[in-house]
């Protein structure tokens, strides 16, 4: 295109225009590099493009300054159209670093303006690592490797920690591999440095179904980085792991006792008055060396209950005893065994069966109360009892050292208001009344007196089991007061 010839007045100064731009850089991330040029983009000519300024019609001259170094002028007679409002800066100005790019444009009547600059970057350079650095697994993966049971109890994921690398940036892509031997890989995830990240332990997490996939034995992990540019590391040296991460056979419990099918069955506590018998099943796929332990996941401390003695001795039959019951009346015990490699220290664990335990039904099960004055009938008469009255309780079906026993009196006094006597609150079980029940609830003489004659008065019991669930209602004791 013919050039036009320009005046050389001197020209007013003008406002800076708009800076030039790149459309190729990659987009900003916090932390990481400004303007950063894709590895790809290094390859050919890179197209700077422009904003179309004012006055424009008349032509002009564009020139573009790569730092100091004039890259190309483009000159126009008439109107610039906007498609040709770029230049190619050629392949070898593309070299590593952060240049610094700007342009002037000169009109028709001699006026320069410059642009603001734009900054780039431009990264050539792999990250550094240190080959002999491989992932960082935690020592129960490194002595007894990758299980079930491990990625089961951490969500599916298998994590490690990258060693450090120069530089980390922002941006970067962690790219990590599993594989049946040294040289052969399958991607196994991607990890992008966040800015959080930097200075901080770099960890990445492996999905369970990629090492699943790959099936059991020693198998190896490994690594490479590549930063935002592009541009690949070295791999890492591969860490060898043994992998024991197919899914086992542990079908859950039976309970001998328990009535219904599946893997939620229910229990009559008056079928479990001399203990239970939970039985793994003999289709669980269980190593000679392994120890088998009975979880009963009840209520409270006697609702709870782990043993790994069976019976007879190398049965799958484990006996657990009838105290581990009464705790968990109207209540989900969850039963489950668990298997521990002695070598290892691996643990896996079996589905739970869930137990409903009912209620004792009917409640006359339970021992009722009896007054020692009058062990029969419905009377009791003020003048056989001189110095009060005592109760007694027999012992009861579930009866256990401990449990809590409270004892009260409903009455109506001679003002015929209603009014309440505590006997006993929250006493608990000695050893020797396991066997001989409980004697000597005393209800005083003064209290007998308070009641209104030919009245009936109840005598209330309850029994705590445990520690951590209400009191159980046992059957009451009705009596009318006569002189």
């Amino acid at each position: 295109m013919p050039r036009r010839s320009f005046d050389t007045a001197t020209p007013l100064p003008q406002a800076l225009l708009a800076a030039p731009k790149v459309p190729v850089a990659l987009p900003d991330v916090p932390g990481g590099e400004a303007n950063l040029l894709p590895l790809s983009a290094l390859s050919g000519p890179l197209r700077v493009t422009f904003d179309k300024w004012n006055n424009t019609v008349d032509g002009g001259e564009l020139t573009l300054f790569w730092g100091n170094d004039l890259v190309e002028s483009k000159f126009w007679d008439a109107d610039m159209p906007e498609d040709e409002l770029f230049i190619l800066v050629p392949v070898s100005f593309l070299v590593e670093g952060e240049p610094r790019l700007r342009y002037t444009v000169k009109t028709a009547q001699g006026v320069t303006t410059d642009s603001l600059t734009l900054s780039i970057t431009i990264d050539t350079t792999p990250p550094l690592l240190n080959r002999i650095d491989p992932l960082i697994f935690p020592p129960e993966v490194i002595n007894a490797g990758v299980t079930a049971q491990w990625l089961k109890d951490h969500g599916d994921w298998l994590t490690a920690q990258v060693p450090d690398y120069v530089p980390i940036r922002p941006g970067d892509v962690i790219r990590f591999y599993w594989g049946d031997d040294p040289t052969t890989w399958g991607i196994a995830g991607e990890k992008t440095v966040e800015p959080l990240d930097i200075g901080s332990p770099l960890m990445i997490d492996i999905s369970g179904i990629p090492i699943r996939s790959h099936g059991d034995g020693r198998r190896f992990a490994g690594y490479e980085v590549i930063d935002r540019a592009g541009n690949v590391s070295p791999s890492a040296t591969p860490v060898e792991l043994l992998v024991i991460a197919q899914s086992r056979i542990l079908p859950w419990p039976t309970l001998q006792e328990a009535t219904g099918t599946g893997q939620s069955v229910s229990l009559d506590p008056l079928k479990a008055t001399q203990g239970v018998l939970v039985r793994v099943p003999t289709s669980a796929v269980i190593s000679p060396s392994e120890e088998i332990k009975i979880v009963w996941s009840g209520v409270g401390s006697t609702g709870q209950y782990e043993t790994s003695v069976a019976d007879p001795p190398g049965s799958l039959d484990f006996p657990v005893p009838a105290s581990a019951v009464p705790a968990n009346f109207l209540k989900t015990v969850e039963v489950y065994y668990q298997l521990t490699a002695p070598s290892s220290g691996a643990i896996s664990r079996s589905p739970n069966l869930h137990l409903a335990v009912k209620a004792v039904l009917p409640v006359e099960r339970f021992s009722q109360i009896s007054c020692d004055e009058a062990p029969g009938g419905n009377v009791l008469s003020l003048s056989s009892v001189p110095n009060g009255c005592h109760f007694s309780l027999d012992e009861w079906v579930f009866i256990a050292p401990d449990q809590k026993v409270s004892a009260w009196v409903e009455a109506v006094d001679q003002s015929d208001k209603d009014f309440t006597f505590e006997m006993v609150n929250e006493r608990p079980v000695s050893p020797s009344e396991v066997s001989a029940g409980i004697r000597g609830i005393s209800l005083p003489r003064d209290q007998l007196e308070r009641m209104k004659v030919d009245e009936s008065f109840t005598v209330y019991v309850t029994v705590r089991f445990d520690d951590a669930v209400a009191p159980t209602d046992f059957p009451k004791l009705i009596k009318t007061l006569v002189d």
